[in-house]
C-alpha cells in the first residue's frame, strides 16, 4: 500500500493577476514565459501532474483577453457567471454559457482569446488547461450542457465521453465519493461554492486539494448549495 498524499491550495494563498478591467486568481504557478498570463511562481504552488492551469477569472464588459498556448494543451472553460465567448484561430467564435463547459484541443503555438460579450456586468468562469502528449489534425470546440440542479447531491459528468471530470452541487451534510478510474493517477479537488470536508480535511470556496495514492476519495457538504469539481488527472504527480 502507498501512503496517502495531500496536498491543500488555500484560495487567499492563490496568486494574483489584476488589470482595471481582468483579475485572475492563479492556484498554480504560470507556466514561465506564457504569453497572455501573469508572472506567479512559488516553490509551493507546483502544478498537479498534467494539470498545470486553474485559474479563476473575471472579465468586464465588452473586453478581449488574447494568449498563446505553447504545448498540446486541452483547454476547459467552465463559466460561473455569465456567458464566455472564446475564439481560437482555426475555428472562429464560440459562446460558451454558465451550464455549461467548452473543451478545446489546443495545440502548439495556438492563439486563443476570451471576451466579455455583455455590454454590461463582469463575468466569472474558471479556465482549466491539461497537457496532452500529441497534436490534433483538426481541432474542435467541443461544448456541453450539464445540470447540476436537476440532479442534486450527486456527481455529474462534464463530458459525455469521459467520467474524469466531475461537478456537483449539494445541500449540507450530503455525502458523496469519487473512484479513480486509473489507480496510478491522482484527483484535483476545487470548491466552486460553500464549504465541504474531502478526507477529513476543511476546504472553503475556491480552495482546492490535491490527492494521489487514493483510490477513492469520500467528501461531505457542510453548507446548502455547495458545489464541488473533480478533475483527475491520468499521470501520477510528482510526490
Amino acid at each position: 500500500m502507498l501512503e496517502e498524499k495531500a496536498k491543500i491550495f488555500l484560495a487567499d494563498e492563490r496568486g494574483l493577476n489584476q488589470l482595471d478591467w481582468f483579475r485572475s486568481y492563479n492556484t498554480f504557478n504560470l507556466p514561465a514565459g506564457q504569453a497572455g498570463f501573469g508572472k506567479y511562481c512559488s516553490e509551493h504552488k507546483e502544478p498537479f501532474g498534467d494539470l498545470y492551469v486553474l485559474n479563476d477569472d473575471t472579465l468586464a464588459a465588452g473586453k478581449n483577453l488574447e494568449m498563446s498556448v505553447e504545448k498540446p494543451t486541452d483547454i476547459v472553460l467552465i463559466p460561473i457567471v455569465g456567458a464566455v465567448e472564446f475564439n481560437a484561430d482555426n475555428i472562429g467564435s464560440k459562446i460558451v454559457e454558465a451550464g455549461q463547459v467548452l473543451q478545446y484541443p489546443a495545440n502548439k503555438n495556438s492563439a486563443i482569446g476570451f471576451t466579455n460579450p455583455y455590454e454590461n456586468g463582469l463575468i466569472n468562469f474558471l479556465q482549466i488547461w491539461v497537457k496532452r502528449d500529441m497534436e490534433i489534425d483538426d481541432p474542435a470546440v467541443a461544448i456541453f450542457s450539464f445540470d447540476i440542479n436537476e440532479n442534486k447531491n450527486a456527481l455529474v459528468d462534464l463530458f459525455p465521453r469521459t467520467s474524469n471530470y466531475k461537478i456537483g452541487k449539494y445541500k449540507g451534510r450530503e455525502e458523496g465519493s469519487y473512484k479513480l478510474s486509473n489507480a496510478d493517477g491522482g484527483l484535483f479537488v476545487f470548491i466552486i461554492e460553500g464549504a465541504f470536508e474531502v478526507q477529513g480535511r476543511l476546504l472553503h470556496q475556491r480552495d482546492g486539494l490535491a490527492l494521489w495514492n487514493r483510490v477513492e476519495t469520500d467528501f461531505e457538504a457542510l453548507s446548502n448549495d455547495a458545489i464541488i469539481l473533480l478533475l483527475e488527472v491520468q499521470k501520477k504527480p510528482e510526490a
